[in-house]
């Protein structure tokens, strides 16, 4: 698992994200929410699709370390950030408990993978920056490891879950939430 340094630097993005989605402009919050939904429309709603679009995200941030996670960094921002838009959004029309039935069930495992991965991403960063830098031979590939290991027994086994959750759990609660 990553160190407390890179899970509390993924919890900050995390946070600005989201609150940077929530404190946007109106207007630009309404187009990066049709944005938003084309992407999303593109996606095929079931266990598969849900599970592969996740998992990319999630390695694309992840892997975003070997380039000293600023990659990660931002691609992690952008999907904290349309939590925050999605928020803004969806609140001006409808109740936040319609807001948490559309994303909670799913968000409680699929935000902490994104975390985890981004997270992994700053010790994968940090070894790469130890080795080539501080010319600390060595560094890097236990920080790999851990970066291989972390993705692979922690954000994969997340993402199966979320998108189980996604595709069977949330919609029934969703439904019952909104009387729909």
């Amino acid at each position: 698992m990553p160190g407390r340094k890179a899970v509390i630097a993924a919890l900050i993005t995390l946070a600005l994200g989201i609150v940077c989605g929530v404190l946007m402009d109106r207007k630009l919050a309404l187009t990066a929410m049709d944005a938003l939904r084309k992407h999303l429309s593109g996606i095929q709603f079931s266990f598969p699709g849900i599970f592969l679009n996740n998992l990319e995200s999630a390695l694309a941030i992840a892997a975003g370390g070997f380039f000293f996670a600023v990659p990660s960094v931002a691609l992690a921002f952008v999907n904290f950030l349309a939590i925050g838009v999605s928020w803004q959004v969806i609140t001006a029309d409808h109740s936040p408990l319609y807001f948490f039935a559309l994303i909670a069930p799913h968000g409680i495992l699929e935000i902490p993978a994104i975390v985890i991965a981004l997270a992994a991403a700053f010790t994968l960063a940090g070894g790469a920056f130890r080795q080539v830098f501080r010319k600390q031979a060595g560094k890097f590939h236990p920080a790999f490891v851990r970066f291989l290991r972390t993705y692979a027994f922690v954000v994969v086994p997340l993402l199966v879950a979320a998108a189980f959750v996604e595709t069977n759990v949330t919609p029934a609660i969703f439904r019952r939430v909104t009387g729909g």
